[in-house]
């Protein structure tokens, strides 16, 4: 079976060199979500869902998926979409599996699944463009985070006690990002560079392995906003 998110990298690569070659400047984010609206937020959730481990709780009695606007933690809007999911609370009965990212429905602007064991990369690309708020602290989410992908609205990012490694590049963050929580994950890294913008108020760093922070003068940052 094939990964639907390598799919979706794969469409990506062809449409975005086609745009470079007739002269169009692109957005690697909307080429990604290409043809995504085509997929309704129930059949996206299911997928999504069917890797995770504890999904009873949003089945019926013959095992079949609920509409999605009636599950626990789930908020949609008036036209049945889904902005919204928060399965911080335990009787949700979520507890390990792999979450997939490339799932999450494209008007998603909040996700907040902390400490359920879930396995997994972030691929901070296929987050949904309108994400403000991503919460999947406690879990055993691996891989490279590369934080110069971020969504343009993101407001709080906090991934701590992960698996992440880097390299970390925060020269790029979104404008209005407030927090970043990177905190106890598998970073290595000698030096990372750093740009901050007004917005920022935090960014945590603690119980890595990181040097130092750069500026793009070349100088050591010592901004008090980043916890070492």
């Amino acid at each position: 079976m094939r990964h639907p998110g390598l799919r979706l990298e794969i469409l990506a690569v062809v449409l975005t060199c086609t745009a470079f070659a007739l002269g169009f400047d692109v957005d690697e984010r909307d080429v990604l979500w290409y043809g995504q609206d085509d997929i309704d937020d129930q059949t996206a959730m299911e997928a999504m869902m069917k890797a995770i481990d504890g999904n009873g709780a949003f089945c019926d009695l013959d095992g079949d998926f609920l509409p999605v606007c009636t599950w626990s933690g789930v908020e949609c809007n008036s036209e049945d979409q889904v902005e919204s999911i928060n399965w911080s609370d335990m009787s949700t009965g979520i507890t390990g599996g792999h979450i997939l990212i490339e799932w999450l429905p494209r008007r998603l602007q909040n996700i907040c699944i902390p400490d359920r064991e879930l396995n997994g990369e972030i691929e901070t690309v296929l987050l949904p463009p309108k994400t403000r708020e991503v919460i999947l602290s406690g879990n055993h989410l691996h891989g490279s985070l590369d934080c110069t992908q971020f969504p343009p609205l993101l407001e709080v990012f906090d991934v701590h006690s992960n698996l992440l490694h880097g390299p970390l590049d925060l020269t790029h963050l979104s404008t209005l990002l407030r927090i970043l929580r990177v905190d106890d994950n598998r970073i290595h890294q000698d030096v990372v560079p750093v740009l901050l913008s007004s917005s920022i108020s935090l960014i945590d760093v603690r119980f890595n392995q990181i040097g130092a922070f750069v500026t793009q003068k070349g100088t050591e940052c010592t901004d008090s906003r980043i916890f070492v």
